[in-house]
């Protein structure tokens, strides 16, 4: 529990009044317990100081593993695609949440919008396998047709 200070001077500056200190006593006791909330404040600040400068450390650690583990990562953020996710989400995303839900609806990444012929929709294509007798008639039609 923190020293109450207020109250310790309080009752040094009570001690000299009703004269069970001397002003030399009552100085010595003030100073010294300024002394001490200095200090305390002091290495309050100075661990606050320190514990921030880890959480910022830990902070870019995490950020550049993040950035090796998921290389495609600032080409996906850069080419925009990140940017409807984030606004659909009314601030909840993050590019880091993003990039995931972008992921989770894409799972082949940027490559796979930008493949040549991935809008290029096949027409005619039969929804079962073909068989032998199919396949030679198809043949023999494209052959009289050629």
């Amino acid at each position: 529990m923190a020293k109450n200070y207020e109250s310790e001077l309080s009752k040094v500056y009570s001690e000299l009044e009703d004269g069970d200190l001397s002003v030399e006593q009552a100085m010595q006791k003030s100073n010294a317990l300024t002394a001490e909330m200095a200090a305390e404040k002091a290495v309050a600040k100075a661990s606050e100081t320190f514990q921030t400068t880890l959480q910022e450390r830990d902070a870019e650690n995490l950020q550049k593993q993040f950035l090796a583990d998921h290389p495609d990562f600032v080409k996906l953020r850069d080419s925009g695609k990140l940017e409807p996710i984030k606004k659909g989400s009314r601030g909840l995303h993050d590019d880091f949440s993003a990039y995931f839900a972008f992921k989770a609806e894409h799972p082949m990444g940027v490559e796979e919008e930008e493949s040549p012929g991935a809008g290029v929709e096949q027409t005619g294509k039969p929804q079962a396998p073909l068989s032998d007798d199919e396949i030679e008639a198809s043949m023999l039609k494209a052959i009289k047709g050629a």
